[in-house]
């Protein structure tokens, strides 16, 4: 089959799935299949950056990133976010550096450098997209975050084939362009715009209309447009460190969870801000 339309087939049934999964079970159930998502993105890292490890060690280290994400998401109670996450990362540092005491420093220093990575790559980012639901006008913030981002990542892709001769970062990503990134760019804010005038014109409106909301949520899009290709170029990084073409294979024409969701995790914080924003300004 064609790569690209396999590619297209993929990202549609995942749509359908998440619609069907909101529509059934509404924001808790939401939470439940994203955890899962998590879980299984944190097990591809663990396996692309800890291959040399026995399987209990690769298995704990999973166990501590899933750990921290629920507390972080679930338990963190009236604690701030980032109180619960830094609580939750010196303990999980501390069994870590446990379990590696059999190595050399050097290298003992090397995988407490790709633990900590992990801590911020695959639990403290997609946690967003589980706590920004618990923000007034989050879901559908949340909603926006995917359309503006996945926009971003299929007009990249399709202009950066076209017309994508000056390559944006070959030594990491050979297909990348710039015409592709600045494709992206416009993609996002064209479907920026296009939700700010949905949000206004539903009754009741989704977002509350003035000046200030309209500039912040054009400044996301524009943000998290460019950190979603820097997300995408970073999962690259990873891959090629291990010499691995794809971070899994449970996604046809993607690769693994982390290909499909690695330009959400680095876009999504600007959008969970603008959400923490429009709380504030509106208590």
């Amino acid at each position: 089959m064609n790569p690209t339309l396999l590619r297209t087939i993929t990202a549609f049934l995942l749509l359908v799935l998440v619609v069907a999964i909101w529509r059934l079970w509404g924001v808790d159930g939401f939470k439940t299949v994203a955890l899962l998502a998590v879980l299984i993105m944190q097990t591809e890292y663990v396996l692309l950056t800890f291959k040399d490890f026995a399987f209990g060690t690769r298995f704990f280290i999973c166990s501590i990133y899933f750990l921290v994400t629920y507390v972080v998401c679930f338990l963190s109670g009236h604690m701030i976010f980032w109180e619960a996450l830094t609580l939750s990362g010196i303990l999980a540092s501390i069994l870590f550096m446990v379990r590696l005491k059999h190595l050399a420093p050097a290298d003992q220093l090397k995988k407490q450098g790709l633990f900590f990575l992990g801590l911020f790559y695959v639990s403290l980012l997609p946690s967003l997209t589980i706590l920004i639901l618990d923000l007034e006008h989050g879901p559908w913030i949340l909603f926006c975050a995917l359309v503006v981002i996945f926009a971003s990542d299929v007009f990249a892709y399709f202009i950066g084939r076209k017309w994508g001769d000056k390559k944006l970062y070959p030594a990491i990503s050979p297909n990348k362009s710039w015409a592709g990134a600045w494709g992206g760019l416009f993609g996002a804010l064209c479907l920026g715009v296009a939700l700010l005038i949905l949000s206004f014109n539903l009754t009741p409106p989704l977002l509350p209309k003035n000046t200030m909301v309209i500039i912040s949520f054009l400044i996301c899009c524009i943000f998290g447009a460019i950190s979603a290709q820097a997300g995408d170029l970073f999962e690259s990084l990873v891959k090629r460190a291990a010499d691995q073409k794809d971070s899994g294979k449970l996604l046809p024409g993607h690769g693994g969870f982390l290909d499909r969701f690695d330009a959400l995790m680095f876009g999504l914080p600007f959008f969970y801000w603008f959400a923490k924003f429009i709380n504030y300004h509106t208590l």
